[in-house]
């Protein structure tokens, strides 16, 4: 297993990505928060995972929202392009992401790894941080109804 990945804000803050891979315990709300907060607080990358592509150190670079969302969940940004780190490390980013895109309206059957790509260059900041924590919190209101609904005889 890995240590947590941790990376600094703009203004030199510590910002944790979350549990060390593999002992996982964050929602899907909680994570897309951590993605949102962090998408926040670095500004967002279009056409890569982060903006290290132009020369910031990655505790000052942009972040996509799937970068975002490895962060949050204490892996590396680019995680995502290895599969054997996805499998280890990446299967509760994969419910969190599968959940944005439902939120989004996106038929799941129907999608790929490019789609969140495409809808994450499409849009500012502003906009996907808006709706990464509009989907955590419907994604808090499902976890709460589920459950209610499991503690009812």
């Amino acid at each position: 297993m890995g240590v947590p990945h941790e990376t600094y804000s703009a203004k030199n803050e510590p910002v944790t990505g979350g549990a060390p891979p593999g002992r996982l315990t964050l929602s899907p709300a909680a994570i897309l928060a951590q993605a949102a907060d962090l998408i926040e607080r670095n500004g967002l990358a279009h056409g890569a995972y982060d903006g290290r592509q132009h020369g910031l150190k990655v505790q000052n670079a942009p972040i996509c929202t799937l970068g975002a969302i490895a962060i949050a969940v204490g892996a590396e940004a680019y995680a995502w392009d290895n599969a054997d780190l996805w499998k280890r490390e990446l299967a509760t980013a994969a419910v969190a992401v599968d959940t944005l895109l439902d939120f989004l309206g996106f038929d799941l059957e129907e999608t790929s790894d490019e789609t969140l790509s495409s809808w994450n260059d499409t849009h500012s900041a502003i906009a996907v941080v808006h709706e990464l924590r509009a989907a955590a919190r419907e994604a808090t209101r499902h976890e709460v109804n589920t459950k209610g609904a499991a503690q009812l005889p």
